[in-house]
This record gives C-alpha cells, structure tokens and sequence, in this order.
C-alpha cells in the first residue's frame, strides 16, 4: 500500500521522536508499503526552522540527507493537479502546506497518515 506522510509524522519517524504512535511507526517501516512525504513538507521545515518555530536535533541539511538517503521515503513534487485540487478543498484548515500534502494524497491515491485530528474532518464529508 501506498502511505504519504504528513510532515510532523515525518519529523517524528526521522529524528526517532517517542511521540510516534506504534501504528504509524510500524505502517512506516513496513516492507509490504511503499512511504511518501511531500517537497511541501521540506519546504515547511525549511521555513519554521529558519524562523525559528521548530527546532531540530540536527542541521537542516543532515534531516533532508537522512530523509532521503536512510529512510526509504519516497519525494513526491508537486504537480498543478495538486494546486488545482486545492480549489475545491473545503477550507475547514487554514495551514497551506498541510491542506497542499492532503490534496496530494487524494490525487497520488495514497493514504494520508496525519497528527493533526482536523483532518478527520475532510473524510466524513
């Protein structure tokens, strides 16, 4: 099965953080799926780390090597299907990058595992 990953999954998985539920740990490290995260979510570390809103126990630079050359994630681009799927996403998130990594998984039909719980919200409508 295919999973994308939202970014604060993705920091939790990368940088071993205990948060990380057991489920999504074992879901990541699965042989039988194949594991995605956005450039979106490069972008949204890039920006909160430089402006100081998330710190990290290694370099920026270290955090991409490890995510794409140790852990087996696959990068997905983003695609003007993406932005024009934004269009008919209810607003019920008001996070760019999030409401942008979600519109991915719906197109790239690939389940979204998330942390944030208004997510759950786009599912039942």
């Amino acid at each position: 099965m295919k999973y994308l990953l939202d970014t604060n999954i993705l920091l939790m998985f990368t940088l071993d953080d205990d948060r990380l539920k057991s489920l999504h740990r074992d879901i990541i490290i699965s042989e039988d799926n194949r594991i995605f995260t956005s450039i979106a979510s490069f972008w949204e570390i890039g920006i909160k780390h430089s402006l100081g809103k998330l710190e990290l126990s290694v370099s920026l630079a270290e955090l991409f090597d490890i995510i794409e050359n140790k852990t087996g994630i696959e990068t997905v681009p983003v695609k003007k299907e993406h932005i024009l799927k934004l269009e008919s996403l209810p607003y019920l998130h008001r996070d760019p990058f999030d409401r942008l990594i979600y519109v991915q998984s719906i197109i790239e039909e690939m389940e979204f595992i998330y942390t944030d719980a208004i997510f759950d919200k786009y599912k039942i409508q």
